[in-house]
């Protein structure tokens, strides 16, 4: 009985395929080796814009995809140049020179050039010229004094880049030193011991 019910289901398959073979009409295969010669020839400039064309709406549409994942995330800011969805932000960057400013203390008048400099807060600003390095002490706008220093790769275990201290050296002198991203230097300033003495309030 298998055996007869696997014939039938063999014969099935072979009956249309075996009527499938005898109805191809080769007539419709008289043509295949003339078939490209109906094709339009497409010149390569034509092929390159058409291309360059497709790539254009291509990036076109990754920029709209980029900029709405943007808004998204940061949001659009009510200043149009502030704003964190545009490419072209406006540079931010801080280029004032001041920015290597550092501020100190001096708690005791002290002597560059034989000048007396009175004790007081002071930015402290570095210069490289072409005969060494100095070290410039404004109050405002106004150069108080300035120093020459001697460079260094020691950062004098301070773990900021930038950083300017005064340390004890011995009586009448002390030790400054600086660090920047420019440069590491130090030097040695005598001070005028004060007068008087303490008496606590």
């Amino acid at each position: 009985m298998k055996k007869l019910i696997k014939s039938i289901v063999l014969i099935l398959i072979m009956v249309p395929a075996s009527y499938g073979v005898s109805n191809i009409n080769a007539s419709d295969y008289e043509d295949f080796n003339s078939m490209w010669d109906r094709q339009e020839v497409i010149p390569n400039q034509q092929y390159e814009e058409t291309i360059n064309a497709l790539e254009e709406k291509k990036n076109e549409k990754a920029e709209k995809e980029k900029k709405k994942k943007l808004k998204k995330f940061k949001g659009s800011s009510l200043h149009k140049e502030l704003d964190a969805t545009l490419e072209d932000l406006p540079d931010q960057t801080l280029k004032d020179p001041e920015l290597e400013e550092q501020i100190i203390q001096f708690p005791v008048d002290f002597v560059i050039d034989n000048k007396i400099v009175e004790k007081g807060y002071y930015r402290v600003i570095s210069e490289k010229k072409k005969d060494g390095a100095y070290l410039n002490f404004y109050q405002a706008h106004d150069l108080k004094a300035k120093i020459k220093v001697r460079e260094t790769d020691d950062d004098f275990g301070e773990k900021d880049i930038m950083f300017v201290r005064l340390l004890p050296y011995k009586d009448g002198i002390m030790k400054l030193i600086y660090g920047s991203i420019e440069m590491n230097c130090y030097s040695y300033m005598r001070y005028i011991e004060p007068k008087g003495e303490f008496t606590p309030q």
